[in-house]
């Protein structure tokens, strides 16, 4: 913790220090009291703590032209929520930079969106978070029935925009969470100056990768 950082979190019995974690599985209140003062991004994956820095001054920028971007291609049934909280099972909270989901869910004021009210996850891949979003969290999406997965990666060259459908293999002797049947499969891909996205319905037309 650097020394400004240090001066502006004065701890208390609301929160706890992160070197001072319950030694058992967290739950989301435990996420309330972590000191969101330093900058870190916090996740849950099945109870384990998972921190990354803050997204970079680019990440932001990128997810704030999809939301955008997204936006404009929707069905009016359907709205995009900016860095939401996604929170399918207590134990388990992630934070995607756009979630695609109905927006009666968004009118009613819900804190998290359920699984069955969203269309697709978007997510913008930084260097501290290629496992968790190339690997990590398309398991976890697909396991609650997510429809569509996102994911644009930054690089030198400009951005690469990859597009994932997930295969619904209905099987009644298997646990929804333990499903491997249960995944995503690449349907769609372009990158700055390309051509852009084709997007399924309910989306009304592609995705122009040149405005990310």
């Amino acid at each position: 913790m650097n020394a400004a950082a240090a001066q502006a979190y004065e701890p208390d019995e609301q929160h706890f220090d992160l070197a001072d974690l319950p030694d058992r599985p967290l739950t989301l209140a435990d996420l309330e009291r972590l000191p969101r003062e330093l900058g870190h991004h916090f996740e849950l994956q099945d109870g384990g703590l998972v921190v990354t820095p803050a997204p970079s001054t680019r990440h932001q920028d990128v997810a704030l032209n999809l939301n955008i971007a997204i936006r404009q291609c929707l069905t009016s049934e359907w709205t995009t929520a900016f860095a939401p909280g996604f929170a399918p099972r207590e134990g388990r909270y992630r934070e995607p930079d756009v979630i695609v989901c109905r927006k009666e869910a968004v009118r009613m004021g819900m804190d998290y969106p359920r699984p069955d009210e969203i269309l697709m996850m978007v997510e913008v891949v930084s260097s501290s978070t290629i496992t968790t979003e190339r690997l990590v969290k398309p398991i976890e999406y697909a396991s609650h029935g997510i429809p569509y997965y996102l994911v644009v990666e930054l690089n030198a060259s400009g951005r690469v925009v990859k597009l994932y459908l997930h295969e619904n293999v209905e099987n009644p002797h298997r646990e929804v969470e333990s499903d491997p049947e249960r995944v995503f499969h690449r349907i769609g891909e372009t990158m700055t100056g390309g051509a852009p996205l084709p997007m399924p319905k309910p989306f009304t037309g592609p995705l122009d990768p040149n405005g990310l």
